[in-house]
């Protein structure tokens, strides 16, 4: 969550919010704290809280960790207060109570001690305590020292100089401890250097340093040899043998710390060149353990836990060297982010993929699908493969990274493949639809159904089907996706289609109403030409015209007119002369019709 949320749950818990504040974060008796892991990050590394609420947030910040080991009551917290101005509580000599509660704690460095350039990089410091030989603290001591290992960019190995040569007090159990765990979180091919600085506290200058140096790289030599020389079958299994060196591993540099007390000056000195180092050393790319800050918390759990599980019988049993061991730090490191490339990778995916799945739903088409998928199939699966690449240095994948590109692929995969079945069923239909189309036109045009026309049809949607449906193929995912059967489905259903549609209700009503059409139609029209005589004759006697008779006969287009009328004298009286008695008026008469 944001850090805001984790601010309020640590404060909720009664955690101190501010980052310079000590915070337990394992005890022998409750284990490991995780939710109080999880708010010290977020007080104490605000920058990154915020870069992981920024899902835009490109820069992924690793987390930088200083452990401090050494023996019981060497100094340990002393030394990390002073080097990096932390508050870590600090045993004193005679105490009127003396602790009995064996614990790990966390803090993160003053800003203003370790300067400007640090105060905004996520750093955190782990001190140690075990107070007691019980055979409970061994193994929550051997607990804190494979934690040390998986976790920490840089060890500081705080020793007396007094005790140099001595094997318990100097502390090489813990040396041996770590050395063998390391190897067994660590595959050798893909193992980050670890930078161990020992510390000799109270160094006067009547033991020559040079001498001191030798003789301590040549007891450590020694301690390491004998890890190698006696390695259980998990190391050897790691790629780890007896001739396995140990500056492959391991940086290691020494420095010494006059008294404080007595030689104060020289000891701020001496601390601000040690201070110096461990930051140098912090800052060093070869030394990071390549864990995100945002997933400090989650990593921490996760080794913890495993740590616990695997090292409590080993350790229980008293053998420091026992086949017992811890997962691989690359392994986490790589789970963890093959989780987050995973799930970036799905939200992104995911939205493309509701996009078509809501498209094919509404009945719409996807133009180019198989072009389109396959580039998304590809391009997803080639940004999970860069996401993950920088988590190990060799060319082989971790099983977890293969799992979960297996898992991504799968999605994709379903999800296309139902999307391509989605987008075939509306093709089949669309098909289906413009062969129907077809039918009925024709049939709307001539009364029946034609054979060869269907059989035209029939071939032209075929071919229109396959044109489409070839947009639809991802490559990619052939032959697992094809056209074959869809096209065999397509060319039945049509085939079946055609034949029942010659009996289907819309042939016949179409064939009732073209033979109401042709009962309907009026008679078809006919041209006629006619040619006859026309006799006309008047019988006029005197008379004012108060009587008349008309007499006609016609045959074959030949006509016959008398007239009878005594209008003689009005005639003429009108202007006209002398009327005739009888007149007779022959006519030529032409018919033309057109019915």
């Amino acid at each position: 969550g944001g850090g805001g949320g984790v601010r309020r749950a640590m404060e909720n818990r009664g955690y101190a919010v501010a980052a310079q504040e000590v915070m337990a974060l394992a005890t022998a008796a409750d284990g490991f704290d995780a939710a109080g892991c999880d708010a010290f990050c977020a007080a104490a590394w605000p920058a990154s809280a915020a870069q992981h609420a920024d899902a835009d947030a490109d820069e992924e910040v690793d987390a930088r960790c200083v452990a401090v080991l050494g023996a019981r009551s060497s100094g340990k917290s002393t030394l990390l207060n002073a080097l990096f101005g932390a508050k870590f509580e600090v045993s004193r000599p005679y105490p009127a109570k003396p602790s009995t509660a064996s614990a790990m704690d966390i803090a993160a460095p003053d800003s203003e001690v370790v300067g400007e350039n640090f105060a905004q990089k996520p750093i955190a410091l782990l001190d140690t305590h075990v107070v007691s030989e019980r055979e409970r603290d061994r193994a929550f001591e051997h607990r804190l020292v494979c934690f040390a290992v998986a976790v920490s960019n840089v060890i500081v190995f705080n020793a007396w100089t007094a005790d140099i040569g001595r094997y318990e007090a100097a502390g090489y159990g813990m040396l041996r401890t770590m050395f063998a765990e390391y190897g067994r979180m660590h595959l050798k091919a893909d193992a980050r250097r670890t930078a161990l600085i020992i510390v000799l506290r109270d160094h006067d200058d009547e033991s020559s340093l040079a001498s001191l140096n030798s003789l301590l790289r040549a007891d450590i030599e020694k301690v390491w040899a004998d890890v190698m020389k006696a390695a259980p079958p998990q190391l050897k299994d790691n790629g780890y043998t007896s001739s396995t060196r140990l500056d492959e591993l391991f940086e290691l540099s020494i420095s010494s710390l006059p008294h404080a007390r007595y030689r104060k000056a020289a000891f701020d000195e001496a601390l601000a060149h040690l201070r110096d180092l461990v930051l140098s050393k912090l800052d060093a790319e070869e030394f990071s353990k390549t864990i995100p800050a945002e997933a400090f918390a989650t990593y921490a759990e996760v080794v913890w836990s495993d740590i616990e599980s695997a090292t409590s019988a080993a350790v229980s049993g008293g053998s420091e060297n026992s086949a017992g061991g811890s997962a691989s730090q690359v392994e986490i490191v790589a789970s963890y982010r093959s989780d987050a490339a995973f799930h970036e990778q799905h939200a992104k995916v995911m939205k493309t993929l509701s996009e078509w799945h809501t498209k094919s739903d509404r009945g719409s088409s996807i133009s180019s699908f198989g072009v389109k998928a396959s580039e998304l199939l590809s391009s997803t699966l080639a940004a999970y493969d860069d996401a993950i690449r920088a988590t190990t240095s060799s060319s082989a994948a971790t099983t977890g990274q293969l799992e979960r590109r297996d898992e991504l692929e799968k999605l994709l995969h379903n999800n296309i493949r139902a999307v391509f079945n989605k987008q075939v069923l509306l093709l089949q239909n669309k098909t289906l639809q413009r062969f129907k189309a077809g039918m009925v036109r024709r049939v709307a045009a001539n009364g029946i159904a034609s054979s060869d026309q269907d059989a035209a049809a029939l071939d032209e949607c075929e071919q229109w089907f396959a044109r489409h449906a070839q947009d639809l193929v991802v490559p990619s995912m052939s032959p697992a996706l094809n056209i074959a059967h869809p096209q065999a489905e397509v060319a039945a259903v049509l085939r079946d289609f055609a034949a029942r549609f010659v009996d289907s209700p819309t042939v016949q009503l179409q064939s009732m109403r073209r033979l109401q059409r042709e009962a309907n139609r009026p008679p078809p029209a006919y041209k006629k030409l006619g040619v006859g005589v026309s006799l006309t004759g008047a019988i006029r006697p005197r008379g004012t015209g108060n009587f008349q008779a008309a007499l006609a006969y016609a045959r074959m287009g030949h006509r016959l007119n008398l007239v009878v009328c005594n209008d003689a004298d009005v005639a003429e009286q009108g202007g006209e002369g002398p009327v005739p008695l009888f007149r007779v008026q022959p006519a030529l008469n032409i018919d033309l019709s057109a019915k």
